[in-house]
């Protein structure tokens, strides 16, 4: 409610006097003016409270009452209803639209409406909209942009559509043919899915800092094929919730259902579908985003807007499924061992490149004491980002000799990127590999924003390369500062040179003379390094240019070997001969055609009309040119006598040329 006034009243929090105040509650002795809420209500936003005021339940700092949005000024009911309308109108969304929110051109998620950043509602609505994002993430990485394939886990002896009890990874196009190389993406623990470091980077940052996008970029550029991991989804949900007044009463080692009480399951006529896992940062219960009852929920589309909007804004968990896990993948170690059995073996690359964030280093290091005779020959280096990994007492010595030499572990500092970090370990403890900052303090950070510095240590070449052209910039711009010194200093002697010219002091002027001869040949060979720095830096981007059109030619070679494979010259000559024969007789076919429908149409006596027509018509056209030609200037005979002569004249001299080439023959 607005209270206004002839007379000034003060703001109960700024104490400023105004004649429109507004109360939150029924207290009408605490009002604040419209400046006060609004900077009230920001707090509240970026505190995340915002869920509690929309619901009733957030209590004002004066008289402890509930916050009543409806007394709230008007411009601030405005933004309440836009922060609303990012509430889906149904309780199973499927695309990030149905939140109000999209991607801009900077890859950064605003609303639709007010171009606003994201706003905590609950943990409901959050996890909700980050299983969008997920599915947001992965078509992207199917587009025609990335074009990546689509893999499904376990590998099944018969190609099905029915994939509810299996795990999804991808590779990029060329995976099955690129010999230069491959990068190995393995992702952290919590509800990340492939394509994504962070779900809160992807959400509250951008896909930039938060998505594989940048490394599946530099890998593109470096011309390596990419595959990208999924070890968190280990199990499958089977449609059957329990309500969450139930789930004190239940052991949290029930809720999963082991391989061998799967026939029950069988027996009943469930849907099945993918899970998520629990998120470190959160409740494990809050975690577990059921999309059971899909029929129930789609039902209640058309369902009460208010209900709707207390199903979003409940700070109660969604129904927690049961869940079965996934045969051969049922922890994130198994699955980072199945991934390299059967995919990543069986890729031609010469080389490999780990990338593997969190609890994806621990997986990692489970692979290589797995699989060390096979993996250690063909792994070129490794780049740990705030990872959990550790060397155990009965590692051989050749992991850790790799690790010591092929590996780095970026973690979260506020150093700039590249920092080396010193810290003091047990022996127990002790770093397995060097370790530099990330450039971020916070861990969900570190794999976004050291993608410059882990593609740097996978090929120095071009770290070195730019550290070089860095280097002759800088040195160009000092001799550049420097002869800017020596003009100044040959004008000041000049100067000098006039005025004691002037005054008659001529060994003044000789000594000074010296000076700019110095000064002028010091500028020269100024120009002389000058040129050759420049000319150095063209050889050294020449030399980049060349290497990066040698990966580009290499590509197209393959590229061009597939298509050589698939063009056939002795098929495509069969198909062009046949091609020249069926178009000849097409020709001849349309002129009988032709003819005959000529001949089918046509009436006798047809012919000599036409020709009479056409002779009407010359007829016609000749009168019309003799009338004309009749009214036409005619040349005067004295012209016409005039004309004849020069004839005759021409005539004679013909004749004279004619005897004259008989005489001399």
């Amino acid at each position: 409610m607005t209270t206004t006034s002839e007379k000034l009243d003060e703001c109960a929090i700024c104490c400023e006097e105004s004649t429109k105040l507004y109360q939150c509650c029924s207290n009408e002795a605490d009002r604040f003016c419209d400046v006060c809420w609004s900077k009230t209500i920001s707090s509240i936003i970026k505190n995340g409270k915002i869920g509690l005021l929309l619901t009733g339940k957030l209590d004002c700092d004066f008289c402890h009452q509930s916050i009543q949005c409806n007394r709230l000024p008007e411009e601030i009911q405005i933004r309440i209803n836009n922060i609303l309308s990012t509430i889906p109108k149904i309780k199973n969304p499927k695309s990030i639209e149905e939140f109000n929110y999209s991607y801009n051109n900077s890859n950064e998620l605003r609303h639709c409406l007010t171009n606003e950043k994201f706003i905590f509602l609950t943990q409901r609505h959050y996890n909700l909209l980050g299983s969008c994002i997920d599915t947001y993430i992965q078509s992207l990485m199917k587009s025609d942009q990335w074009n990546y394939e689509e893999i499904w886990l376990p590998i099944k002896d018969e190609s099905t559509n029915d994939h509810h009890d299996q795990v999804n990874i991808f590779t990029s196009n060329d995976f099955k043919e690129n010999e230069n190389g491959c990068l190995i993406l393995i992702q952290g623990s919590g509800v990340v899915r492939p394509g994504q470091w962070a779900r809160s980077c992807c959400i509250n940052e951008s896909l930039d800092i938060g998505s594989m996008f940048p490394y599946m970029a530099k890998a593109k550029e470096h011309n390596l094929s990419v595959i990208i991991l999924n070890p968190n989804q280990t199990s499958y949900v089977v449609e059957k919730t329990i309500d969450t007044e139930d789930t004190t009463s239940i052991n949290k080692d029930e809720i999963v259902v082991g391989e061998n009480t799967s026939s029950t399951h069988d027996k009943q006529d469930t849907a099945v579908i993918n899970t998520t896992s629990t998120d470190k940062e959160v409740n494990s219960t809050n975690e577990q985003i059921s999309t059971a009852n899909e029929d129930k929920d789609n039902k209640e589309e058309n369902s009460d807007h208010n209900n709707i909007v207390s199903f979003y804004l409940s700070s109660d968990p969604l129904p927690r499924p049961l869940t079965q896990k996934i045969s051969n993948l049922s922890t994130s170690r198994e699955h980072v061992l199945y991934v390299y059995d059967h995919i990543i073996a069986q890729s031609p690359a010469k080389k490999f490149y780990v990338v593997a964030h969190s609890a994806g280093g621990d997986c990692l290091m489970y692979l290589l004491r797995k699989r060390q005779d096979n993996i250690l020959s063909k792994l070129a280096k490794i780049a740990f980002t705030d990872s959990v990994h550790s060397l155990l007492p009965f590692d051989s010595n050749e992991i850790k000799h790799f690790l010591k030499f092929n590996a780095i572990h970026f973690v979260a500092s506020d150093e700039p990127m590249g920092t080396s970090i010193e810290y003091v370990y047990d022996f127990s403890q002790r770093p397995a590999c060097q370790e530099v900052s990330a450039g971020h303090p916070k861990h969900e950070y570190t794999s976004g924003h050291s993608v410059q510095g882990v593609f740097d240590f996978f090929f120095p070449s071009d770290k070195q390369a730019k550290a070089h052209s860095r280097e002759l910039r800088k040195t160009d711009r000092e001799l550049v500062r420097d002869r800017h010194r020596l003009e100044t200093e040959e004008q000041r002697i000049i100067n000098e040179i006039r005025k004691n010219a002037s005054t008659g002091n001529k060994k003044a002027v000789e000594i000074l003379a010296k000076q700019l001869v110095k000064v002028r040949n010091q500028k020269a060979q100024s120009f002389q390094a000058s040129g050759q720095i420049q000319g150095l830096a063209t050889q050294n981007t020449m030399m980049a240019s060349n290497i990066r059109m040698a990966n580009a030619m290499q590509a197209t070679a393959k590229t061009m070997a597939k298509m050589n494979k698939v063009m056939n010259p002795a098929q495509m000559s069969k198909i062009t001969q046949q091609f020249t024969q069926e178009h000849t007789k097409l020709g001849i076919k349309e002129e009988m055609m032709g003819e005959t429908l000529d001949a089918a149409f046509g009436e006798e006596g047809d012919s000599e009309e036409e020709d009479a027509i056409v002779n009407q018509v010359l007829d016609e056209i000749g009168i019309s040119m003799n009338e004309k030609i009749a009214v036409a200037p005619r040349v005067p005979a004295a012209a016409s006598g005039m004309v004849s002569n020069r004839r005759q004249v021409h005539d004679e001299d013909a004749e004279i040329e004619r005897m004259l080439a008989n005489l001399k023959s």
